[in-house]
Parts: C-alpha cells; sequence; structure tokens
C-alpha cells in the first residue's frame, strides 16, 4: 500500500480481533460503564478505525483548548473539531479513577473502552459558540452541544467491531483500494454521485462514494469503491469539512470533488486556507450530463 497516499500521522487501528474481543468481554462486568449517545458511538468508531488519525482516543484538555481556538492539535496538526467523551457530574470522580471504562450503547451492549488518563472539564458555550456561532439553545446546531455534560474523559479507545453492517477500518479499506490498484480516488464533497464522477473521470482511477441509492449515471468504465464511514455530521460549518475531508484522506481518498453551487465561501476559503495540511487535490463538481448507470462498474 506504499503507493497509496499516506495517512496523517501513525495509521491508527484499534478494532480488537476475535481474541481481544472475548477477553474484554471477560472483564468488562469488573470495570465503570458509561453509556454513549449516538455521535459519541460514531467518534469512537472514527478514532478506533483510523479515521481520526492521529487521535488514538477522545481527547484531552491541551488538544480540546487548541482544537477551538487554532483548529489544530497542541502538537500543531490541523484538527477542527474536538472529539470529546462527556461524562454525568455525578460519576465523574469514579470514572476518573478508573484504569478503563466500558462504553456502550443505549440497550446496555458492550462497544468499546477508554484508558483513562486525564478528566477535565469544558466550557459548552463556549464550544457551542466557537463551532456552531451561538450558544442559543434554541439554535438547532448548538442545542446538542449545550445538551451534554460539561466534564469529559480523554484517554486512548478500544472497539468491538460492529456486527449489525458493514464496517472498515481505514486501513482495511486502504488494503481494499491497493488490491484493485486503485492509487488516486476521489471522493465528492457537497457533491452528488454523477457531478464528482463526471469532475473525476479522467483525473482518477476510482470514486469512493457512501451511499449509491436510486439511478446513479456515471461516466463509463468508472470504478466506484462503495464505503460507509463513520463520520457524524456536526453542522458545525467550515469546520465540518475540514474534518470530513481528514477524514477522507484517512481513507486513501486523494481528490475532492467540491460542488461550488452548493458550498459556502467559507467552506471553499477553509479549503485554500488549509490546502497545504489537507494534501488533497480539489476538483469543482461538472454538472455536465452523464452517461447511464448501466455503463458503471463498481468494486466491491
Amino acid at each position: 500500500m506504499s503507493s497509496l497516499i499516506a495517512p496523517r500521522g501513525v495509521p491508527v487501528d484499534s478494532v480488537l480481533d476475535e481474541a481481544g474481543e472475548a477477553e474484554l468481554e471477560a472483564r468488562s462486568s469488573a470495570m465503570p460503564s458509561l453509556i454513549l449517545d449516538s455521535q459519541e458511538l460514531l467518534d469512537l468508531e472514527l478514532l478506533a478505525s483510523g479515521g481520526a488519525s492521529p487521535l488514538r482516543g477522545f481527547m484531552g484538555h491541551r488538544d480540546y483548548r487548541t482544537v477551538l481556538e487554532r483548529r489544530r492539535l497542541a502538537s500543531g496538526v490541523l484538527f477542527p473539531i474536538p472529539l470529546t467523551l462527556a461524562v454525568p457530574d455525578e460519576r465523574l470522580d469514579a470514572l476518573a479513577r478508573a484504569t478503563d471504562v466500558a462504553l456502550r450503547d443505549a440497550d446496555g451492549a458492550l462497544r468499546g473502552t477508554v484508558a483513562v488518563r486525564e478528566a477535565f472539564a469544558r466550557n459548552v458555550r463556549e464550544e457551542a459558540h466557537l463551532l456552531h456561532g451561538t450558544d442559543d439553545p434554541g439554535h438547532p446546531s448548538a442545542r446538542y452541544a449545550l445538551s451534554r455534560p460539561s466534564n469529559a474523559i480523554a484517554g486512548e479507545v478500544a472497539l468491538l467491531r460492529p456486527r449489525s453492517r458493514v464496517f472498515e477500518t481505514a486501513r482495511e479499506l486502504r488494503r481494499r483500494l491497493a488490491q484493485h490498484g486503485f492509487v488516486r480516488v476521489a471522493a465528492g464533497l457537497e457533491a452528488g454521485v454523477p457531478e464528482a464522477a463526471n469532475a473525476a473521470f479522467g483525473h482518477v482511477d476510482a470514486l469512493l462514494v457512501q451511499s449509491l441509492a436510486g439511478d446513479v449515471a456515471l461516466a463509463p468504465r468508472f470504478p466506484v469503491v462503495l464505503a460507509r464511514l463513520p463520520l457524524a455530521r456536526r453542522h458545525a460549518g467550515a469546520r465540518d469539512v475540514l474534518l470530513h475531508t481528514l477524514v477522507l484522506r484517512n481513507f486513501g481518498v486523494t481528490h475532492l470533488v467540491l460542488d461550488a453551487l452548493r458550498a459556502d465561501l467559507a467552506t471553499a476559503d477553509a479549503l485554500v486556507r488549509f490546502e497545504r495540511d489537507l494534501g488533497l487535490v480539489v476538483l469543482t463538481a461538472d454538472h455536465s450530463t452523464s452517461v447511464t448507470p448501466s455503463d458503471a462498474r463498481a468494486a466491491a
């Protein structure tokens, strides 16, 4: 896979194998547990799969502050949105003293662990304002940030592979791309599949998409790679776009197709200002007529 675009930092893959899962199941009953909401579960999967490399777990206070203030980790690496694990006030002391905490979904099923190395307090109003431009709880994009507990724990994570759906780590998807010989891979940003395919055709080996629902018209003989990324949308404007772009790179994408008709100025400006950090080629969506879907082939 050496010919693929390099991931950001040391590649992360903390999805447990069968032996690791059995060992965790055996000792999890002795651990304190924390219930994760749907966004936190996606963040757990993103971190463990390597999509958020170089992060290996939920952020500590230093990274949290620099990400909010400068869109960078404390190390200086671009990272636009804080990935934190909120803890109810009444459980903070017990969880902060634990070595490992079992992470569970709303049904109580074990989903992974976090090795606790730090506990800290977040300013949820400041966070909502910096991410969404307002701390008004009536604003739909700020409501979630304000609703979460202000305390958080940080540490590296491990994940039990989801059983209910297809799940690939960044390493696994990159291996699949390499097996097909796809070195240059495009993905759309605010662009539909036909538009992204038209713009990318001739520039790349394949198009990565997260859905092929409905009739899709693509350029002839253009391979399509279907991959479902564990990425929660936070409606944080340009910060959301930057995170999505960094995740796509970690999963092997080299070219980003931007739909200029849908993207706002803040998004376009962020992609230009952080072009060197992102390391991707940006193409503009082509809205011309494309051919029928029967001419396209999908790469399994």
